[in-house]
């Protein structure tokens, strides 16, 4: 999970910057958030698949009977940012930094009660 914390640092420095565009900002917001489902799915012995899906992620979760703090949906509000942004220079709808962050620190303590449950 130090991975993820290196996002969620990123983003913390980032969110707040004014010349700095929100895709890169959500950029790390989602990484941070991709690390922590990962973990999650590791650390119940769930075999990782290569994708930066949030919803296939969260998806997978529910399949083992472990509830995400966030909906596959609304999760998958961050997906534009793994990929589509970070090579399209297409403006689309994503979240607001605010509601980025606090769906970014929401799997975060989740994602800590997870590993630290058992």
């Amino acid at each position: 999970m130090q991975l993820a914390y290196r996002d969620i640092k990123a983003f913390m420095v980032l969110k707040d910057a004014p010349d700095i565009h929100l895709t890169t900002v959500c950029f790390h917001a989602q990484q941070a958030v991709e690390k922590f489902l990962k973990a999650v799915l590791i650390r119940h012995g769930v075999e990782l698949r290569r994708t930066h899906d949030l919803e296939a992620l969260s998806f997978r979760l529910k399949e083992k009977n472990i509830t995400p703090p966030v909906s596959p949906e609304e999760i998958g509000k961050l997906n534009p940012c793994a990929v589509t942004v970070r090579y399209d220079d297409t403006d689309i709808e994503i979240l607001s930094r605010n509601a980025a962050e606090n769906m970014m620190l929401t799997v975060q303590s989740w994602a800590e009660q997870q590993i630290g449950s058992e």
